[in-house]
């Protein structure tokens, strides 16, 4: 047997080796409402691994990315290498593009085209993925406008809405 052969036989062999089956990084290849499909090595024969996994965010948080974008999951198997497939964690590599560098002690909440960002000075802002971001004031996102008969400026609430709802 050559050595490299019997270094990974060994390798797999015993605890580490049924962990190492249990706990896997894989790139996204589809996702649904409820089960993700994940691929991950290609085998000698080149096949490529693939599994269907349940998502297990975080609670009250759920995201779907975009099917073109880069993302990695880690997958565990519940109950061994054989067991259920449920994805622990994501990481979007696309997305984190798309943001860009945060600052020490931010966090920010996005999807494809919008950004809620939490500075470190406790600061609310809203705002077009990349930015640029509009502070809260008082819980709101405040706008203005200038009325079109009086020219006058005015202070309005600003809103994400691309439709008109009242009648003019």
């Amino acid at each position: 047997m050559r050595p490299t052969v019997r270094r990974l036989r060994d390798d797999l062999a015993g605890p580490a080796g049924v962990i190492r089956g249990m706990v896997r990084r894989m790139r996204l290849a589809a996702s649904s409402a409820v089960r993700w499909t994940v691929e991950g090595f290609v085998d000698h024969d080149g096949k490529v691994e693939s599994d269907e996994a349940e998502v297990f965010p975080g609670v009250g948080v759920f995201a779907r990315p975009l099917a073109s974008d880069t993302t990695e999951v880690i997958l565990l198997k519940v109950g061994g290498a054989s067991g259920h497939a449920v994805i622990v964690a994501t990481r979007n590599q696309d997305g984190i593009k798309r943001i860009g560098a945060l600052a020490p002690d931010e966090t920010i909440i996005f999807n494809s085209t919008i950004a809620v960002k939490l500075t470190a000075d406790g600061a609310i802002q809203i705002g077009s993925v990349g930015g640029p971001y509009t502070p809260l004031v008082n819980g709101v996102v405040l706008a203005s406008g200038v009325d079109p008969f009086t020219g006058a400026t005015y202070g309005a609430l600003a809103n994400a809405s691309t439709k008109v709802m009242a009648e003019k």
